[in-house]
């Protein structure tokens, strides 16, 4: 029940987003209750498949979304320092070695190359996002390898982006931390809800939720903090309400391998299920590829082979695709085979 999975305020205790969030929760449940599974579908607007023009679609059994890895890291500034988290190895050589390193590391970095205003008129509508504090700066920092865009710019950015579609539905997945003490986690945490504010859907059971809930409710964000400080808030989406396993292999077909095993096994149906499409070199493979980079050596053909192997399967809560993601989401006609899934059949949805 909604009750045995959703946070609720204390005696007295809750700050004003907690109180707010948890009156959100009462009016959603009265009237969805019935509902069920997280039903957030995928718009793209430049494929004629967006929420408000309808194609005869039952919105209220979507469940896949089409998402990136790593999302904002676009730019990342080889000017600046090594970002926490990599090695200090890495660090050392290049204060020896300077922009040359740098170079590489931004080529093994960036896993993505469209702007966040970009991949959402893509279609994109699930965000992966590492961030973490810089030295010398008050602003916190997208992340990977080298530091990125602010965390301010890129959430302005999506504001704009569902200001100006109100039926559009994201999430955005916080999954990594650097160099964050409690307090700077609690002034990230304002930054989200002084920026989406209302748009904000707090934690819910999420077999209550389809997209009439979020329209109806003027809801537009789904915004995952994994990080236990978030757990005493409404508003935020805890990190047992996500699993994302993580292939960690350097390979194709082992990454494919575990991708089906992990398809067969069947997503668990009180939560969010991300599947990785990815690859992640280590710095043996780095060192024999000195020349290329995720883009050129890895993510292309990566696409090709999640796109055919995707193009097999359903959307659906027992056994099924929910989140995908992939690096460079512009690569193999990615982002329309996935939005597909969600227009098969979906006699196998409810198994």
């Amino acid at each position: 029940t909604p009750e045995s999975k959703v946070r609720t305020p204390g005696d007295g205790s809750d700050s004003d987003s907690d109180i707010a969030a948890h009156r959100k929760y009462n009016d959603i449940s009265a009237d969805h209750g019935k509902m069920h599974d997280v039903d957030v579908a995928v718009e793209s607007t430049n494929r004629n498949t967006t929420f408000d023009s309808g194609i005869g679609v039952d919105w209220s059994k979507m469940n896949n979304v089409v998402s990136s890895h790593d999302s904002f890291t676009n730019f990342l500034d080889k000017d600046g320092p090594i970002s926490p988290g990599e090695p200090k190895s890495l660090k050392d050589l290049a204060k020896v070695f300077g922009m040359f390193v740098k170079d590489i590391i931004q080529k093994w970095s960036a896993t993505q190359s469209f702007t966040p205003r970009q991949q959402l008129e893509a279609g994109i509508r699930y965000f992966d996002i590492r961030i973490s504090t810089k030295p010398g700066h008050d602003d916190l920092y997208i992340v990977h390898g080298l530091y990125g865009l602010t965390v301010s710019s890129v959430l302005a950015e999506i504001k704009e982006f569902l200001d100006e579609h109100p039926k559009e539905v994201i999430m955005i997945d916080f999954n990594h931390f650097y160099d964050m003490t409690p307090e700077m986690h609690l002034s990230c945490m304002e930054l989200i809800e002084s920026t989406f504010a209302e748009k904000l859907c707090p934690f819910l059971d999420t077999e209550s939720l389809c997209l009439e809930t979020f329209w109806e409710s003027n809801l537009q964000v789904i915004a995952f903090y994994q990080n236990p400080l978030a757990e005493e808030n409404m508003v935020f989406w805890p990190a047992s309400s996500i699993t994302s396993p993580w292939p960690n292999v350097t390979e194709v077909d082992e990454m494919l391998s575990r991708l089906e095993i992990d398809y067969e096994q069947g997503r668990p149906r009180d939560k969010f299920y991300v599947t990785q499409g990815i690859l992640t070199p280590d710095v043996s493979f780095i060192l024999s590829h000195i020349g290329g980079s995720i883009e050129k050596t890895l993510a292309e053909k990566v696409a090709k082979s999640v796109a055919f192997w995707l193009e097999k399967k359903h959307c659906g809560l027992k056994k099924g695709i929910n989140i995908c993601i992939i690096d460079f989401v512009q690569c193999a006609e990615f982002i329309p085979i996935v939005v597909n899934l969600n227009l098969k059949s979906t006699d196998v949805m409810y198994q």
